[in-house]
């Protein structure tokens, strides 16, 4: 895989931030806490954070998130429409 962390990362944020109830307090994992699985379907990836953001009562949360992403080539990183964004709020 050509694609390093940081430029995964950055990639995939615009899509769990429209997700948030209040996207301007997200903080990300590092990108070095990111866990890359690829995927036996040849190509596809599972990208796993963790990431803390207010909800709509403005209590700061932690959340896991899982992206599923397919890197075509050196250029093109794809999210898969299937699996876009999952968040799970951690309890």
């Amino acid at each position: 895989m050509e694609w390093n962390k940081n430029q995964i990362l950055e990639a995939i944020k615009p899509n769990i931030l429209e997700r948030l109830n209040a996207p301007l307090t997200a903080i990300f994992c590092s990108p070095d806490e990111l866990i890359l699985e690829e995927k036996r379907n040849g190509g596809n990836w599972e990208v796993r954070g963790t990431l803390n953001s207010q909800n709509k009562f403005g209590a700061l949360l932690k959340a896991n998130f899982l992206v599923v992403i397919r890197i075509e080539n050196v250029k093109h990183l794809f999210l898969s429409k299937k699996y876009l964004v999952k968040l799970v709020q951690k309890r």
